[in-house]
C-alpha cells in the first residue's frame, strides 16, 4: 500500500496548532494555579483550618508541575 503524505502532512498542520496553542493554556493554568494558592492563602490566615493548607501544598505541586515543558508526539 503506498503512504499518504497528505495525513503526514495534516498532521504536522495539526501539531504546529498544539505547539502555538498549549504554551498559552499552560501560561492561563499556571495564573489560575497562583490566583486559588492567594485566595486559600488569605482564607488559611483567617480560619487556621490544616485542610486549607494541605490543599495550598497540593497546588503548589501541580504549579511546579507546569514549569516543565510539555511534550507532545503524534501517534
Amino acid at each position: 500500500m503506498g503512504h499518504d503524505r497528505t495525513a503526514e502532512v495534516a498532521l504536522e498542520g495539526q501539531q504546529q496548532v498544539f505547539r502555538a496553542t498549549f504554551p498559552g493554556i499552560r501560561d492561563s493554568v499556571h495564573v489560575l494555579l497562583e490566583v486559588r494558592m492567594d485566595a486559600l492563602a488569605r482564607r488559611f490566615h483567617e480560619t487556621k483550618d490544616l485542610k486549607i493548607s494541605d490543599e495550598i501544598y497540593r497546588l503548589a505541586g501541580e504549579h511546579i508541575k507546569l514549569e516543565q515543558q510539555w511534550k507532545f508526539v503524534v501517534i
